[in-house]
């Protein structure tokens, strides 16, 4: 069993999955995270990310959704570090 970590769902390795433990932001974004599915105790996958700060395309509930960097940086998963790092895509 690995360690648990926590970050934002923007510095997710693409391939990952982790459960959300927190949104930030005001009220508006957690509305509009929620509408989405996105809300604590959820797992996401991250697909994948455009380049630099585009949006990231992510898995929730069976349903693929495109968010925007900032909203990621306020998205925080926690993930568990498996020790087969051969997961993990560069």
């Amino acid at each position: 069993m690995g360690n648990k970590q926590i970050l934002p769902l923007s510095d997710l390795p693409q391939g990952l999955s982790g459960r959300v433990v927190r949104i930030d932001g005001g009220l508006g974004i957690k509305q509009r995270l929620e509408a989405m599915g996105v809300l604590p105790g959820v797992t996401v996958t991250k697909k994948n990310t455009v380049f630099g700060h585009g949006p990231s395309i992510i898995s929730v509930a069976g349903s693929e959704l495109a968010i925007g960097y900032g909203k990621t940086q306020k998205i925080w998963v926690e993930v568990e570090e498996c020790e087969d790092s051969s997961r993990r895509q560069p």
